[in-house]
């Protein structure tokens, strides 16, 4: 069997059969199409982002998009290597390269996002609701196979495995509140300053 067939036969069976689909790659991990995963999950949530008329951070362009794939391909690095300090930390056995191939194929899930969004356009033009709900619907599609795909890989039971994956996720904003609140006390200080 070629790797072509082999890495397209591990994502029909993340979908189909995700039990054989993750001691597949737990037993031969193929980070080239955990890679790919990323890269076709970004550019495809670049391009509704491009038909909504949302323009990316640097506008529409062939380098926006590459500087898009390389972001999401290295923020699914990141988490995956955070995910699997927590998921050991809750007792899971498992390795982060799967991790990071399964996390991959979960970020799929994104693809949906252009012809739905050609659709929704086409039968409700300008209702931008109706575009933000379907990527909400998405967001908590990938998150779900996310967490499915942290189970499959450490053997931890279904809410240790969501811990696992909104830990992160809540240390991140923790992170970012202090970081506001602190930028807030020191305005508040300054004022104060002014008034001394």
């Amino acid at each position: 069997m070629s790797a072509k067939a082999d890495g397209l036969g591990m994502i029909c069976d993340f979908i189909e059969a995700p039990e054989q689909a993750a001691e597949r790659v737990r037993g031969a991990p193929r980070t080239a199409w955990g890679v790919l995963a990323y890269i076709f999950a970004a550019a495809s949530l670049y391009l509704a982002q491009a038909v909504l008329g949302k323009p990316a951070f640097l506008g529409v362009s062939g380098f926006s998009l590459a500087l898009a794939c390389f972001w999401s391909v290295a923020a699914g690095i990141l988490l995956a290597a955070v995910i699997h300090l927590f998921a050991e930390a809750l007792g899971g056995t498992g390795r982060v390269l799967p991790l990071f191939v399964l996390l991959g194929f979960s970020e799929l899930a994104w693809t949906l996002v252009v012809p739905a969004t050609l659709i929704l356009q086409a039968v409700a033009p300008g209702s931008i609701w109706t575009c933000r709900l379907f990527f909400l619907a998405v967001g908590c599609v990938a998150l779900s196979l996310k967490a499915r795909s942290i189970r499959l890989n450490y053997g931890l039971p279904a809410l240790q495995s969501w811990v696992a994956l909104l830990a992160p996720y809540a240390a991140i904003a923790l992170l970012a509140a202090l970081f506001m609140a602190a930028a807030v006390w020191g305005v508040v200080r300054q004022v104060m300053n002014l008034w001394a």
